[in-house]
């Protein structure tokens, strides 16, 4: 099985180090890291923001999905309005 890596160097990279900022996080929290092949063999579990058509396409091949209704704050700075109506066109 290919492991995560650097595929432009063709060496393999293994997870987290003991003193990574990930491993700290994951001992701070309590919690001991997952090994990407456990996360491979498990069920997805999706916590989806903003697009709803990805939570529903995500839900209709038996996925557990959450789906967050999100979307960006209003834009209020009438300069960034401005550039943003450019934009769309």
């Amino acid at each position: 099985m290919r492991r995560r890596g650097d595929y432009r160097s063709g060496m393999a990279r293994e997870g987290p180090t003991s003193d990574s900022p990930a491993a700290q996080a994951g001992r701070r929290l309590g919690e001991t890291p997952m090994k990407t092949d456990d996360l491979l063999e498990s069920e997805p579990r999706v916590i989806n923001v903003g697009l709803r058509s990805f939570a529903d396409d995500l839900a209709s091949c038996n996925a557990s999905v959450v789906h967050v209704d999100w979307s960006p704050p209003a834009v209020t700075d009438p300069r960034i309005a401005s550039l943003l109506a450019k934009l769309g066109g």
